[in-house]
């Protein structure tokens, strides 16, 4: 009987080392072969409510502005790579209101300047920030009133655009900004 028994272990340990053997995966290869992606960081589930707490106060250009970015994500590092950047002032959710052309704008850089179309990320950077600022006279014109914008990417020149998380929809309730007004002032 313990003849039997010894055998039985014996095969279940051959057995089990045979199915090890052909049951390899290779992890690092296979994320190795994964093409690399470009897309928006801080898109949450496509909808980014904003917040008067999560917006930076510049007085000097009588702005309100929230940090976004644009994602790299491949396993070896980028090279030099532009990301087209727009703002759609038509696409926006029911029941929230339009902003008008200068109403808001996207900048590069904390300056109150806006930048239109490509965005440069530099070779080995995984994010490069950019800027969504509303302007004082846009709070002020819409008081009280829900009010969205689109961001989204809409090409990039060397990388495939991870179209998961390509476009944002940033809600503001104006309602919220009262303060804010006061403060950009």
């Amino acid at each position: 009987m313990e003849n039997i028994i010894n055998k039985l272990r014996t095969s279940l340990v051959i057995i089990s080392l045979l199915l090890l053997a052909c049951c390899k995966v290779d992890t690092l290869q296979d994320i190795k072969g994964l093409e690399p992606t470009v897309s928006l960081v801080q898109t949450g589930a496509g909808l980014v409510t904003l917040k008067p707490e999560d917006l930076t106060i510049d007085k000097t250009n009588s702005l309100v502005r929230r940090t976004l970015g644009i994602n790299y994500a491949g396993y070896q590092l980028n090279e030099t790579f532009t990301a087209n950047v727009e703002l759609d002032l038509n696409d926006v959710p029911d029941g929230y209101g339009k902003f008008a052309a200068g109403d808001c704008f996207i900048s590069t850089s904390t300056d109150g300047k806006a930048t239109t179309g490509d965005i440069e990320v530099p070779a080995g950077t995984k994010h490069q920030p950019f800027y969504f600022n509303v302007t004082k006279a846009a709070i002020e014109a819409h008081p009280a009133k829900k009010m969205a914008v689109k961001i989204r990417i809409s090409s990039t020149n060397k990388y495939k655009l991870n179209t998961q998380a390509d476009s944002v929809y940033l809600l503001m309730d104006l309602t919220d900004f009262g303060s804010q007004k006061v403060d950009v002032t």
